[in-house]
């Protein structure tokens, strides 16, 4: 196992400005994933007013669909509570089902909410 650091970069997609790690394709590198878990970078921008949250966070993962996953797979976002999350996981459910795969999805909350998609195999991560 290791632990690559990346830097953030700044990037624009649907007329807002955005977040993403810098280099995250050369840094996964053809693998293959069955678990991912997202976390990051921040989901917001520091401004002269204060943070502003992104419309579009954590984004990364769509340079993984469909190449960089498994048959079966997990993924988990944090901070689902946030509109940026939800955009973002909403735009990965679209690429993934344009990509035929069948997907199942559930959500947890707490102090925080994480929200996760998979496949069939995995199903059962639902009853937890």
């Amino acid at each position: 196992m290791s632990i690559i650091q990346l830097d953030e970069e700044p990037f624009e997609y649907n007329n807002t400005s955005n977040i993403r790690f810098k280099d995250f394709e050369k840094a996964v590198n053809g693998e293959k994933y069955d678990l991912v878990i997202i976390d990051g970078p921040r989901g917001f921008k520091r401004g002269p007013n204060g943070d502003q949250l992104l419309d579009y966070s954590r984004t990364n993962i769509w340079q993984m669909i469909p190449s960089n996953l498994e048959d079966d797979f997990i993924i988990i976002i944090d901070d689902y509570e946030r509109a940026g999350e939800k955009n973002t996981m909403d735009h990965a459910k679209e690429m993934l089902e344009e990509n035929n795969i069948k997907l199942f999805t559930y959500t947890s909350k707490g102090l925080k909410t994480q929200h996760a998609i998979f496949t069939e195999k995995y199903k059962f991560i639902s009853w937890i």
